[in-house]
């Protein structure tokens, strides 16, 4: 009997210390940087030993702390250190046995586990966006060549978002949402270094690509997505910084966040760096109001502002200054990328009858031959527009849950502490701006860390009281 005792004492003692490791922030900070360490060097190098060494360190601490939060972080070190892209001839077969391997352990974790599961809650708009989306087959059941049959499961993505959502919701607790705010600013960094060695690997003369045609592809996607998840992962900068309580601490922080502007800077898209200055923008007057010392800091600003343009003329002529200001704005503005084209085609498609009308015409509704960034095949069209490509693909009926998913996401934040809701909501604000001249709702890279990134929120108050708008 007392060798029973004693063993059931080991055991709760090593659960108990168990339990604290894995709640560490230090160790969720280790981890991270292990994750994203590996995920750039697989990158740097192609080696597909990334894709297994994220695996099984996603195995191993999913299985031994019980937590499936690790199949997302090691899930996130797989997909972004791909960078033979997904359009190659050659399917990423690595990659797919090692995202799977991370996902089949986590699902044996869901069923184990199945009695302590959460009750989900913000599950209704995905549900019917998974419904609603699968309505335009009925008459739009042919529109996928056939020798591209696969692309049906594109019907299909918001069932998977649907899932991602329960299933990180369901199986996690409260200090998940801890865990995801540690690694999305070494995510960040991750796709900082990204962008900026794929900008010094470019072999393009400066005389015929200026630095704004200068694009390229970091594997798994275009610079213009990775500017538009950079964006999504700014304010993780800033809150680390706040909770930073050492001055060694916060003087490496602002060092990455140096590298952070590199990396968006060297997008070279212009949507990303025109949405930057947008979040910065609003950071400062958001700081600027939070301040004692407002007036003087608006004063000071404003006196700063005129002696630098004063500096400015004394050196040019005000004429000159004026010319290369409207022809600098004008070239930023008048190079559409074919976005007009796209607009106009996306609101033919949402037109073309009254069904398409009301419940659009799917995700996959168009096709065109695409000779760019080394894919050379027909693609679906992807309209870069939020809104005509719910109207394209959802109709009307897609607006409306659209509107609701974005009360429910905005006063989901609401619950967080001011500083980070009054972050985070910046972000949200320049994201979803940018997502009207560009994509980022239903495209995997931007919907995988949102859907997730909602739930650990969710996770964090399930005890909390929750509103009719909350379970939308």
């Amino acid at each position: 009997m007392k060798l029973v005792n004693t063993l059931k004492e080991i055991v709760t003692e090593t659960k108990e210390k168990k339990e604290m490791i894995n709640n560490n922030k230090k160790f969720i900070e280790i981890i991270s940087i292990i994750i994203c360490a590996i995920s750039l060097i697989g990158w740097i190098t192609y080696c597909e030993i990334s894709y297994f060494s994220l695996m099984i360190l996603g195995i191993i601490t999913t299985l031994y702390f019980e937590d499936t939060k690790y199949v997302f972080l090691c899930s996130m070190g797989i997909l972004f250190s791909n960078n033979k892209g997904f359009y190659s001839d050659s399917f990423p077969i690595a990659l797919a046995i090692s995202l799977c391997g991370v996902i089949f352990v986590g699902v044996f974790h869901l069923i184990k586990k199945r009695k302590e599961l959460n009750k989900p809650y913000r599950y209704i708009i995905l549900l019917l966006f998974s419904v609603v989306e699968l309505i335009p087959l009925i008459w739009n059941y042919n529109i996928v060549p056939d020798d591209q049959k696969i692309l049906y499961l594109m019907f299909f993505q918001n069932f998977l978002y649907l899932f991602l959502y329960l299933f990180f919701f369901c199986t996690n607790r409260s200090e998940f949402y801890e865990s995801i705010k540690t690694f999305f600013y070494y995510f960040g960094l991750l796709l900082a270094f990204e962008c900026i060695i794929s900008y010094l690997r470019l072999d393009l003369p400066y005389d015929e690509y200026p630095f704004f045609y200068r694009d390229y592809v970091v594997g798994w996607g275009v610079c213009n997505e990775a500017g538009i998840l950079l964006l999504f992962v700014s304010p993780f900068f800033i809150i680390k910084l706040k909770e930073c309580n050492n001055i060694k601490g916060k003087v490496m922080i602002l060092l990455s966040c140096l590298i952070y502007i590199a990396g968006i800077i060297l997008t070279v898209s212009k949507g990303t760096i025109l949405f930057f200055l947008l979040e910065i923008l609003m950071l400062v007057t958001y700081f600027v109001i939070k301040s004692k010392y407002r007036k003087k800091i608006i004063i000071s600003a404003i006196s700063a502002f005129f002696i630098i343009l004063s500096i400015i003329f004394l050196i040019y002529s005000p004429t000159i200054v004026w010319n290369k200001t409207i022809e600098f704005v004008k070239y930023f503005l008048t190079r559409d990328s074919g976005r007009y084209e796209l607009w106009e085609k996306g609101i033919k498609i949402w037109l073309q009858n009254p069904a398409s009308v009301i419940f659009g015409s799917g995700y996959v509704n168009a096709f065109y031959w695409s000779n760019s960034f080394g894919i050379k095949a027909y693609v679906f069209i992807v309209y870069h527009c939020t809104i005509i490509q719910i109207l394209a693909s959802f109709g009307i009926v897609g607006i409306i849950l659209f509107l609701l998913h974005i009360i429910g996401k905005y006063s989901q934040i609401r619950k967080l502490d001011k500083f980070s809701f009054c972050i985070i909501l910046i972000s949200y604000i320049a994201v979803d701006l940018y997502g009207l001249i560009d994509n980022t709702y239903f495209m995997w890279y931007y919907m995988y860390p949102l859907i997730v990134f909602i739930s650990s929120v969710d996770a964090k108050f399930m005890k909390n009281h929750i509103g009719f708008v909350d379970r939308l």
